[in-house]
Protein backbone atom coordinates (compact mmCIF):
# COMPACT_ATOMS: atom_id res chain seq x y z
CA UNK A 1 0.00 0.00 0.00
CA UNK A 2 1.37 3.39 -0.97
CA UNK A 3 1.72 5.81 1.88
CA UNK A 4 1.12 9.54 1.65
CA UNK A 5 4.77 10.39 2.46
CA UNK A 6 6.01 8.22 -0.40
CA UNK A 7 3.62 9.87 -2.83
CA UNK A 8 4.69 13.34 -1.66
CA UNK A 9 8.37 12.41 -2.09
CA UNK A 10 7.70 11.12 -5.60
CA UNK A 11 5.78 14.29 -6.42
CA UNK A 12 8.59 16.52 -5.11
CA UNK A 13 11.25 14.48 -6.92
CA UNK A 14 9.24 14.63 -10.14
CA UNK A 15 8.90 18.41 -9.83
CA UNK A 16 12.68 18.79 -9.29
CA UNK A 17 13.43 16.54 -12.26
CA UNK A 18 11.00 18.53 -14.40
CA UNK A 19 12.80 21.79 -13.53
CA UNK A 20 16.24 20.27 -14.18
CA UNK A 21 15.21 18.92 -17.57
CA UNK A 22 13.57 22.23 -18.50
CA UNK A 23 16.82 24.08 -17.62
CA UNK A 24 18.89 21.65 -19.73
CA UNK A 25 16.49 22.05 -22.65
CA UNK A 26 16.71 25.85 -22.38
CA UNK A 27 20.52 25.72 -22.27
CA UNK A 28 20.57 23.53 -25.37
CA UNK A 29 18.14 25.87 -27.14
CA UNK A 30 20.31 28.87 -26.19
CA UNK A 31 23.34 27.10 -27.62
CA UNK A 32 21.49 26.42 -30.88
CA UNK A 33 20.55 30.10 -31.06
CA UNK A 34 24.18 31.11 -30.46
CA UNK A 35 25.31 28.77 -33.23
CA UNK A 36 22.83 30.34 -35.63
CA UNK A 37 24.37 33.75 -34.89
CA UNK A 38 27.82 32.38 -35.71
CA UNK A 39 26.92 31.87 -39.35
CA UNK A 40 30.42 32.78 -40.52
CA UNK A 41 31.69 29.29 -39.50
CA UNK A 42 31.91 26.58 -42.12
CA UNK A 43 28.41 25.39 -43.00
CA UNK A 44 28.93 21.67 -42.45
CA UNK A 45 30.35 22.24 -38.91
CA UNK A 46 27.32 24.40 -37.96
CA UNK A 47 24.94 21.77 -39.31
CA UNK A 48 26.66 19.08 -37.23
CA UNK A 49 26.50 21.24 -34.09
CA UNK A 50 22.84 22.10 -34.67
CA UNK A 51 21.98 18.46 -35.35
CA UNK A 52 23.72 17.38 -32.16
CA UNK A 53 21.94 20.08 -30.14
CA UNK A 54 18.61 19.21 -31.70
CA UNK A 55 19.03 15.60 -30.59
CA UNK A 56 19.86 16.83 -27.07
CA UNK A 57 16.70 18.95 -27.06
CA UNK A 58 14.59 16.01 -28.24
CA UNK A 59 16.06 13.78 -25.50
CA UNK A 60 15.46 16.44 -22.86
CA UNK A 61 11.87 16.91 -24.08
CA UNK A 62 11.24 13.16 -23.86
CA UNK A 63 12.60 13.12 -20.28
CA UNK A 64 10.43 16.12 -19.42
CA UNK A 65 7.29 14.39 -20.71
CA UNK A 66 8.16 11.27 -18.72
CA UNK A 67 8.71 13.34 -15.56
CA UNK A 68 5.39 15.17 -16.10
CA UNK A 69 3.56 11.85 -16.44
CA UNK A 70 5.15 10.54 -13.23
CA UNK A 71 4.30 13.79 -11.44
CA UNK A 72 0.66 13.67 -12.58
CA UNK A 73 0.39 10.03 -11.51
CA UNK A 74 1.81 10.90 -8.08
CA UNK A 75 -0.60 13.84 -7.72
CA UNK A 76 -3.58 11.64 -8.57
CA UNK A 77 -2.40 8.98 -6.10
CA UNK A 78 -2.07 11.65 -3.41
CA UNK A 79 -5.57 12.91 -4.15
CA UNK A 80 -6.94 9.38 -3.82
CA UNK A 81 -5.20 8.89 -0.49
CA UNK A 82 -6.45 12.21 0.85
CA UNK A 83 -10.00 11.65 -0.40
CA UNK A 84 -10.00 14.35 -3.05
CA UNK A 85 -11.04 13.32 -6.52
CA UNK A 86 -8.35 13.69 -9.20
CA UNK A 87 -8.84 16.48 -11.68
CA UNK A 88 -9.67 15.25 -15.12
CA UNK A 89 -8.59 16.82 -18.39
CA UNK A 90 -11.23 14.91 -20.32
CA UNK A 91 -14.22 16.84 -21.65
CA UNK A 92 -17.05 16.94 -19.16
CA UNK A 93 -20.15 14.88 -19.81
CA UNK A 94 -23.30 14.49 -17.75
CA UNK A 95 -22.53 15.07 -14.09
CA UNK A 96 -23.52 13.34 -10.88
CA UNK A 97 -26.63 15.46 -10.28
CA UNK A 98 -28.03 14.99 -13.78
CA UNK A 99 -27.30 11.25 -13.46
CA UNK A 100 -29.26 11.11 -10.18
CA UNK A 101 -32.22 12.80 -11.88
CA UNK A 102 -31.99 10.44 -14.86
CA UNK A 103 -31.99 7.38 -12.55
CA UNK A 104 -35.03 8.62 -10.59
CA UNK A 105 -36.82 9.41 -13.84
CA UNK A 106 -36.07 5.96 -15.32
CA UNK A 107 -37.20 4.20 -12.12
CA UNK A 108 -40.81 5.13 -12.80
CA UNK A 109 -43.53 4.36 -10.25
CA UNK A 110 -41.53 1.69 -8.43
CA UNK A 111 -38.83 4.22 -7.46
CA UNK A 112 -35.15 3.79 -6.72
CA UNK A 113 -33.30 3.66 -3.40
CA UNK A 114 -30.32 5.84 -2.46
CA UNK A 115 -28.15 2.70 -2.31
CA UNK A 116 -29.12 1.74 -5.87
CA UNK A 117 -28.40 5.29 -7.04
CA UNK A 118 -24.97 5.16 -5.38
CA UNK A 119 -24.15 1.82 -7.03
CA UNK A 120 -25.07 3.22 -10.46
CA UNK A 121 -23.03 6.39 -9.83
CA UNK A 122 -19.98 4.34 -8.79
CA UNK A 123 -20.17 2.54 -12.14
CA UNK A 124 -20.55 5.79 -14.10
CA UNK A 125 -17.95 7.76 -12.12
CA UNK A 126 -15.31 5.28 -10.85
CA UNK A 127 -12.77 8.10 -10.36
CA UNK A 128 -15.01 9.91 -7.85
CA UNK A 129 -15.02 9.37 -4.12
CA UNK A 130 -18.11 7.41 -3.01
CA UNK A 131 -18.50 9.45 0.19
CA UNK A 132 -18.83 12.66 -1.81
CA UNK A 133 -21.47 11.12 -4.05
CA UNK A 134 -23.44 9.95 -0.97
CA UNK A 135 -23.44 13.54 0.30
CA UNK A 136 -24.66 14.78 -3.10
CA UNK A 137 -27.48 12.21 -3.14
CA UNK A 138 -28.57 13.15 0.40
CA UNK A 139 -28.57 16.88 -0.40
CA UNK A 140 -30.41 16.52 -3.72
CA UNK A 141 -33.17 14.06 -2.86
CA UNK A 142 -36.01 14.85 -2.68
CA UNK A 143 -36.47 18.59 -2.06
CA UNK A 144 -33.55 20.38 -3.73
CA UNK A 145 -33.76 18.40 -6.96
CA UNK A 146 -37.55 18.86 -7.06
CA UNK A 147 -37.11 22.61 -6.71
CA UNK A 148 -34.24 22.97 -9.21
CA UNK A 149 -35.68 20.63 -11.87
CA UNK A 150 -39.24 21.92 -11.55
CA UNK A 151 -40.70 18.49 -10.84
CA UNK A 152 -41.99 16.75 -7.73
CA UNK A 153 -39.85 13.92 -6.39
CA UNK A 154 -41.45 11.96 -3.57
CA UNK A 155 -40.20 9.41 -1.08
CA UNK A 156 -42.34 6.29 -1.38
CA UNK A 157 -43.46 4.12 1.55
CA UNK A 158 -40.69 1.63 0.77
CA UNK A 159 -38.09 4.39 1.17
CA UNK A 160 -37.41 4.73 -2.54
CA UNK A 161 -37.64 7.92 -4.59
CA UNK A 162 -39.80 8.48 -7.65
CA UNK A 163 -41.23 11.28 -9.76
CA UNK A 164 -44.75 12.04 -8.59
CA UNK A 165 -47.32 11.05 -11.17
CA UNK A 166 -50.25 13.44 -11.36
CA UNK A 167 -53.56 11.65 -10.95
CA UNK A 168 -56.24 12.16 -13.57
CA UNK A 169 -59.26 14.09 -12.35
Amino acid sequence: MTNVKDVKVVAQTSAKAEKLIANKAKAAADKVAADKVAADKPADRSVNVITKDLKAIEAATAKLEKAKAAFDKAKNELRKLTGKAPKSTAPKGPGVISSIFELVKKAGKRGISKDDILKALEVRFPERVAGSMVKTINVQLPKRMSKEKGVTIVKLENGKFALEVEKAA
